[in-house]
Formats: C-alpha cells, structure tokens, sequence
C-alpha cells in the first residue's frame, strides 16, 4: 500500500516498484492473490492509458491478468474467465474515458485562453487604431499650428495646453495597450503597407513599401509563406511602430521608404525618410508600443534595432534571424 501511494506522489519510478513487487509477492502468497496487489496494478494501468501510455498499459495489463488468473485459487472455470476478461475491459474503458475527459477539459481550457488572448488583442488593436491615433494625430497638428507665426498669444496658450494634454493622455494609454497585448503582435504583415501608408497620408508624406529577396529582387509570394509567425509579428510590430516615427519626425509632404528583404536566413526591415527642420515636439508620441520596448523584443529573437538621424535623414533598420 505504501508502494501504491508513493507512485501516487513520485510517478512511474515507484509505479514500476509496486509492479515488480506485486510480481514476487503474489507467487509466494499462501493465500493466493492479494487484492492491494490486484487493484494497486488496475490503478497503475488505467492511469497510464489516461496519460497517453497505452501500449505499455495495455501489455502490462495482458501480463497481470494471465499472472492473476495463474494464481487464482478458485478452481471454477468460469469465474477464472471471466476474472480475466472484465478487469481487462474494465481498465481499458476506464482508461480512454478519463483520458477523453481530459482532453476535452484541457481543449476547452486552451480555448479559453486564446478567446482571452484575442479579446485583448482586438481591444489593445482598437484602443491602438482609434483613440491613440486620434491623441497621436491631435498632437502633430497642434505642433503644425504652433510653428505658424499667425497665431495670437491666447491661441498658442490654447494650443500648447491641448499638446500638453495629448501628451499625457498618450502616456496614460500606452501601458494600458501594453498590458492587454502588443498593439500589432496578430496583425498580418501584408495588410501592414496599407495601414502605414494610410496612416502616414494624413500629413501628405507618401510611404513607397518595397519586398525583396537578399539579391534585391521583387518577391512574387505573400511574406506569411516566407516567415516564421513570430518573427512575420515582430515585422508587422516594428513596420507600424517605425511609420509613427515617420509620422513625427518627417516634414509634410516628403517622401519616406519601407523595405522589407528575406533571404540568407534573415529578415531585415529599413524605413527612410526626410527629417523636418523641427520636428513635431512630441516625445510621447508612439505607436503605442515604444522603440525602447520594440528593441527589447528584438532582441529577445537574436536581432538587432538600430534607429536614429543621419545628417537629413531618419532611419530605421531591424535585421532578425528566421531560422
């Protein structure tokens, strides 16, 4: 008994002891069969059918009973047969329906998790997709306005109060997004281009995207088939959060690229654009997400961020490892 409890705490080590003893006491039992022994052995099988280890059940269940019913003082026939076939049937039902129960209890609990999982996602994408870009959108036209020399003094007070306001309002909303979920972490790569250049025609600055393989070539397949999930993520994040960028620091009406290229085992993205005389005087403003965090996440997938202004130009550059 105390065998069977142990292999209850500790697992197949004691599991196996308890088997090999019932192995040996059994034979040498005066009295024949001894029912710790018998239903200790049921347990043990139908414990490891419920965990996936059918075959090694089923063939020790095979050997108990041929053993048991061996030794088995009862000299009727029939009752020797049928102490043979119904623990057998017996076991394995009971195995498979247990081990049914819990697949379906751990399927639902997995469903669960990833309705929750999604639930945050599309409300972080939400709050991402309306109210920072909105907060986002407010701030960079309060900077225009405040660069205009048309305005009076009562204006400009307004004006800088309303900056101020968006600022924090950007800083209270973005640990709330980071908290439900990365803002694009489920967001497809090829719907990216469309979102940012969109997203970027609201100053007039025109986004020309480019894919290309390591030779520089035009890729003709969709990046989902070319890319690891995990790292299609990491670009769609990092492409949505280097357009924000664009959108802060790039002149009204200017140009910027994007160029995603796969190839040699790496992944790289780059954005380029013009950097404004003065650019829009908001540190707060991000994609929600925050290149300090982005680099984070980067390199937690062995790659590296690289970003920051060259003489008239902001660039941007992530290369990461897809194998």
């Amino acid at each position: 008994m105390l065998l069977l409890i142990l292999a209850g705490f500790y697992g197949i080590i004691f599991e196996y002891i308890f088997l090999l003893s019932a192995a040996v006491a059994i034979p040498l039992s005066p009295g024949g069969l001894l029912p710790t022994y018998v239903f200790g052995t049921y347990a043990i099988v139908v414990r490891w059918i419920d965990t996936d280890f059918k075959v090694r059940a089923i063939a020790t269940l095979l050997i108990a009973q041929v053993g048991f019913t061996y030794f088995d003082p009862d000299p009727n026939t029939l009752a020797r047969v049928v102490f043979f076939v119904l623990p057998i049937i017996f076991c394995i039902t009971l195995g498979f329906f247990l081990r049914g129960q819990h697949h379906m209890i751990h399927s639902l609990e997995a469903e669960n998790k990833e309705i929750e999982a999604r639930t945050k996602a599309d409300l972080a994408s939400l709050l991402h997709d309306t109210t920072a870009k909105d907060i986002a959108h407010i701030t960079v036209i309060a900077g225009d306005l405040l660069r205009s020399n048309t305005l009076s003094s009562a204006a400009r007070d307004a004006l800088e109060d309303i900056a101020t306001i968006a600022g924090r309002s950007s800083r209270n909303l973005r640990p709330m997004i980071l908290d439900l979920s990365s803002t694009t972490a489920n967001k497809p790569l090829d719907v990216v281009p469309t979102e940012t250049t969109r997203m970027l025609a609201t100053r007039s600055i025109t986004l020309t995207w480019n894919c290309a393989d390591a030779e520089g070539e035009a890729l003709s397949t969709p990046m989902r088939t070319l890319l690891p999930i995990n790292i299609e993520r990491l670009l769609s994040l990092a492409a949505r959060e280097g357009a924000t960028n664009i959108l802060k620091y790039a002149p009204e009406g200017s140009t910027a690229t994007a160029t995603i290229a796969v190839g040699n085992g790496n992944a790289s993205l780059t954005l380029t654009n013009a950097v404004a005389e003065q650019p829009v005087p908001t540190p707060d403003l991000t994609g929600g997400y925050g290149l300090e965090n982005l680099a984070v996440r980067v390199e937690r997938h062995h790659g590296t961020l690289d970003y920051g202004q060259i003489r008239d130009e902001w660039i941007f550059n992530l290369e990461v490892p897809i194998g």
